[in-house]
């Protein structure tokens, strides 16, 4: 992966991509607080990035209802069909391949 001109240092870096409520912020006790995200989304996200490692081709999982849905210009291919927690039906899941060309459009 070459980023802002750092050239390939040899390392891939995995995205999972999930959209929700999520309760951010700093949680615990008066003495021992640590930064935190809780919800099904932060779960989902988690879950969608471990299983890049199922699917080494590719480097971002997101559910394909969300990257259909996004308003971003962006071409995606479906990659799996997931069980989510707390989502009764299969999640089909997708990935992120390029930015669209304006010409795409037309």
């Amino acid at each position: 992966m070459t980023a802002h001109g750092l050239g390939d240092m040899g390392m891939k870096t995995t995205v999972g991509i999930a959209s929700g409520r999520c309760l951010v912020g700093n949680m615990g006790s008066d003495t021992v607080k640590r930064f935190n995200i809780v919800g099904p989304a932060y779960t989902h996200a988690c879950l969608l990035e471990r299983m890049n490692k199922l699917h080494p081709e590719v480097t971002n999982l997101a559910p394909l209802a969300m990257l259909t849905a996004s308003t971003a210009a962006i071409t995606f291919d479906m990659v799996d069909v997931v069980t989510l927690p707390q989502i009764e039906a299969p999640v089909v899941v997708g990935t992120v391949t390029s930015e669209r060309n304006a010409e795409d459009d037309q």
